[in-house]
């Protein structure tokens, strides 16, 4: 819902605008050109961004911890760039849940645990950011990490082994402190769709069965504990897009929301034309609208200026880069569409809107 009213939208990745706006070093010119990516945001119809708020890697936390006015500062800058070009930001405040644990001198087999220092540091970052910004209308949606539960019930070799259990138990005690901040916006683990065969990881550590409709029921139900209220997605081809259903049913059981926070064709040749898997990434968004999500977030835009990524929707504000803008088009079709149909009115919420930080 926003202002009350049924959304329908297709947005965008944008992982780096934070990251972007933290190594600014105050002159006008960066600012000027981080300003742009908002702007044409704007200028093309796109209504929301999916956005890393907060840091990746355990090396980073003390940009937090120790400089926490410039750190507030860049987070302040995007918020108010978001709210002068109408912009809706699903912010995700820890995009690995692992950061503060390694800062703090742990490992994730201490993840969840109350008493762990990584825990009560991740809780005094969520009730930081959402106490400060709760109030700004370019916050959409709050996501707690980016795919936490494809790091679950593996062997070693794919690092420090934690379980679905105490995933659920971070889960909880996030989501608690987030609503303790925002009593009504969304909130959601930031997942990817579960592997095919999460049950069977979970109970035997292995990767057979693949997982029926009754597997992927019990497995969302403990992604999505306490406070989370909506079931994220991430698709990537027509793999993920025929589980879908099962998916969406199950949310539907749960009275959960469902929203795509990521999905493209799982394999890019960056073009400016149409490149081969266009088809696949055209079967994962008609799936999507006949399942009827009304949040679909394609990963992802202006990322060719952080790191050189075939998925990147670039429109010329780098190096007068143009690449993947069949996709940016595409999206834009469905949104204006969508507008037609009364099924978007981000205008009227728009309007009527009181910015927080944005001043003129």
């Amino acid at each position: 819902m926003l202002n009350g009213e049924e959304f329908y939208a297709f947005g965008v990745n944008w992982h780096g605008g934070f990251s972007r706006s933290l190594r600014l070093n105050g002159g006008m010119a960066e600012i000027r050109n981080l300003e742009a990516y908002f702007k044409n945001l704007h200028d093309t119809g796109i209504p929301c961004v999916r956005m890393m708020m907060g840091i990746f890697f355990a090396y980073q936390v003390p940009e937090y911890v120790d400089t926490p006015a410039r750190f507030y500062k860049a987070m302040d800058r995007i918020v108010k760039f978001a709210e002068k070009y109408e912009v809706g930001i699903i912010a995700s405040l820890m995009w690995s849940n692992g950061a503060f644990y390694e800062y703090s001198g742990e490992d994730m087999s201490v993840l969840g645990d109350p008493d762990a220092k990584g825990t009560k540091l991740a809780i005094r970052y969520v009730t930081d950011i959402v106490g400060r910004y709760k109030y700004s209308p370019a916050i959409w949606a709050w996501e707690i990490g980016n795919e936490g539960n494809l790091g679950v019930d593996l062997g070693q070799e794919h690092g420090v082994p934690h379980s679905t259990a105490q995933l659920t138990a971070y889960y909880t005690q996030i989501g608690a402190a987030i609503r303790a901040q925002d009593e009504y916006r969304m909130i959601c683990g930031g997942d990817s769709a579960p592997r095919g065969s999460s049950w069977a990881l979970r109970h035997y550590h292995s990767w057979y069965p693949l997982d029926d409709y009754e597997k992927t029921l019990e497995t969302l139900t403990l992604y999505s504990p306490g406070e989370l209220d909506t079931i994220s997605l991430h698709i990537y081809g027509t793999g993920d897009a025929d589980r879908m259903a099962d998916m969406v049913k199950a949310a539907k059981a749960l009275k959960k929301g469902l929203y795509v926070g990521e999905f493209g064709p799982a394999t890019y040749s960056a073009t400016d034309d149409p490149p081969e898997e266009v088809d696949v990434w055209e079967h994962v968004v008609s799936t999507m609208q006949s399942l009827g999500c009304q949040i679909c977030l394609d990963w992802c835009w202006g990322r060719v200026c952080e790191i050189e990524d075939a998925t990147s929707i670039e429109v010329g504000l780098y190096n007068d880069i143009h690449q993947n803008e069949w996709m940016l088009e595409r999206i834009m079709e469905i949104n204006a569409e969508y507008v037609r149909m009364g099924k978007n009115r981000s205008a009227d919420y728009w309007a009527t809107a009181q910015d927080a930080l944005y001043t003129g």
